[in-house]
């Protein structure tokens, strides 16, 4: 075939391509790009409730969200905490829990399957259910505590205990997709993998570590960015517990900016934390994806 035939028929095969992948372009701009957009601008905007947009270009919203010391000193912070918190210490109980799952044994479906149930509960029904055990007077939690002679404080009613039982909880809605992506992540580690490390001599921890754990690393990536994301967005564990009380001591930056739009009637600064947080969850992406791919 001459060359420029070769280049007509490369050409015909881009345009189909570019065909092809029109629609979903274009699908994906209107649920993605067009809100982050519009967004965006309400954020520079004078936004009235019913969604009018005026003065576009001020910056009075960002100026009355970074003057808020309730958001810079406390939400913020507070957000930060509250995720790395709880997706720490879930990869931390989880990638055990995944291992273990992962050993032949006895009853290792059942153990699997229940291992699922919390994961398969609604997740406000979940958090109400946690909001009877910590009740301060009825709750579970108290009432073995008393059996034992020990007067529980009122878990939820109380700054100091609210937010780490608040944790507590987010851990334990997180475990479940976490030891399941691992143990995905676990079983598609070929045998001939570790006979390989057990015939060079890595047996016990020096085959995880030197082995299993370098080719997990892809799959505790992703599950360390997707619980991030998650966590940090997290909404129905922290409003049916606290509703961010005691105080606004428990509110994460999704919280407040509920309560901003829709208790306080101020749609613009809500925009404004809504680019926050859109932002804030980019940057780490990006880092901690290019810090990953500069380890490989």
């Amino acid at each position: 075939m001459k060359p420029q035939a070769k280049r007509s028929s490369r050409n015909r095969e881009t345009w189909v391509a570019l065909a092809c992948l029109a629609p979903a372009t274009l699908l994906l701009a209107a649920v993605f790009l067009y809100p982050i957009a519009s967004t965006i601008l309400d954020s520079f905007s004078h936004v009235s409730p019913f969604g009018g947009r005026s003065n576009v270009g001020t910056l009075d919203n960002w100026r009355a969200v970074f003057s808020n010391a309730v958001f810079t000193h406390g939400v913020l912070p507070r957000t930060i905490l509250w995720t790395v918190g709880v997706v720490s210490l879930t990869i931390i109980l989880s990638l055990p829990a995944a291992i273990l799952l992962h050993a032949p044994f006895r009853g290792r479906k059942w153990a699997r399957t229940a291992m699922l149930l919390p994961w398969a509960v609604p997740l406000p029904i979940s958090a109400i259910v946690w909001r009877f055990i910590l009740d301060g007077q009825i709750g579970t939690l108290n009432a073995v505590l008393a059996k034992v002679g020990i007067i529980g404080p009122v878990w939820l009613a109380e700054a100091h205990t609210a937010l780490p039982m608040m944790i507590l909880v987010g851990i334990w809605a997180s475990i479940p997709f976490t030891t399941v992506t691992l143990l995905a992540g676990l079983q598609n580690i070929g045998t001939d993998v570790n006979e390989a490390a057990a015939l060079d001599g890595a047996v016990g921890f020096r085959r995880f570590r030197y082995v299993t754990l370098p080719l997990l690393r892809p799959v505790l990536n992703v599950a360390i960015v997707l619980n991030t994301v998650y966590v940090f967005n997290s909404f129905p564990i922290i409003w049916v517990l606290t509703q961010g009380g005691p105080a606004e001591s428990t509110d994460t930056l999704i919280t407040y900016l509920y309560k901003t739009y829709l208790r306080f009637n101020l749609p613009g600064p809500a925009q404004a934390m809504g680019v926050v947080s859109f932002f804030v969850l980019l940057a780490f992406a990006m880092t901690y994806l290019r810090l990953t791919e500069r380890e490989q």
